[in-house]
């Protein structure tokens, strides 16, 4: 069998297991069902600009379309999807991970995929192992093993206090996203994105910078002013963290239950680490 005619094979499988016909694919890709068509009888290979576009419809790798599963039987699981998403580029592979952690999440429950469409819903699953959140709409996924909630330090919770302290405070939490929404940005900018008068940004600003969540310095350009950054430190956390409370908002919003009762995944304080350890606090 020649090359031409195994990538037509390959197309014609992967079709057929989507049940649609060459029309549909056709239309999927912008081109004639003559093409497909050719394509499948092994008459003419398809544009290599079209593969990528084949792969990601089929949710395959490009390799795949070449190969079928010979490309992926000498490899690991890891190195599998390492290849997988790498073959969408750097700023293409997020939707198609999102797609891998789906089908990630429903194999942790033992779930089919019409048993729980999480492309839907927030879905939560959770066992004396770990938890896994996910939220397709929202471009959220977690997996969490039980021994991360086991490792939880008293240095951790210091550490963690200014932060969940400017959050805690609407004023405090209303400023620093509006420096995080920005790379560096001026004092009248923050005014105006906050709404707030200029004592009382200064106030709000103050105290956010006296506990390390975001600095100030001079700009360059002098009709800037004073600009202000987040803790480059602390940026991704805060991210993350303030990511985590809109999808705990949701599941709250929702009713959805979050855990299986009393000792699912219970927090236990491990050992401090450093006696030495200090962290300012907000006042």
């Amino acid at each position: 069998m020649d090359m031409d005619y195994n990538i037509g094979q390959i197309i014609a499988a992967l079709r057929k297991s989507k049940s649609i016909t060459q029309e549909e694919l056709a239309r999927q890709l912008s081109i004639s069902s003559q093409a497909v068509s050719k394509w499948e009888t092994g008459t003419c290979l398809p544009d290599t600009q079209m593969l990528p576009a084949l792969a990601s419809f089929f949710g395959v790798s490009v390799d795949y379309l070449f190969n079928g599963d010979s490309a992926v039987k000498d490899k690991n699981i890891g190195d599998a999807i390492f290849d997988y998403i790498s073959s969408f580029g750097q700023f293409k592979g997020y939707k198609p991970a999102l797609e891998l952690f789906n089908w990630i999440h429903l194999g942790l429950g033992g779930c089919s995929k019409e048993f729980l469409d999480t492309r839907q819903n927030v879905s939560h699953i959770s066992d004396e192992h770990g938890l896994s959140l996910f939220g397709y709409r929202e471009g959220y996924g977690v997996i969490a093993e039980r021994g991360m909630f086991e490792r939880v330090s008293p240095e951790t919770l210091e550490f963690a206090a200014p932060v969940l302290a400017a959050l805690a405070d609407a004023d405090r939490a209303r400023a620093m996203m509006a420096v995080i929404s920005m790379d560096s940005v001026a004092f009248a900018e923050l005014a105006e994105m906050t709404g707030f008068d200029e004592n009382k940004l200064r106030a709000v600003l103050d105290t956010l910078i006296e506990n390390q969540i975001i600095f100030e310095e001079i700009s360059k350009h002098k009709r800037l002013g004073t600009i202000y950054h987040v803790n480059s430190m602390l940026h991704t956390g805060i991210c993350v963290l303030l990511a985590t409370l809109e999808m705990m908002r949701i599941t709250v919003r929702d009713g959805i239950s979050c855990c299986m009762g009393y000792g699912d995944y219970p927090v236990r304080l491990a050992k401090e680490e450093s006696a030495n350890y200090s962290h300012p606090t907000l006042k």
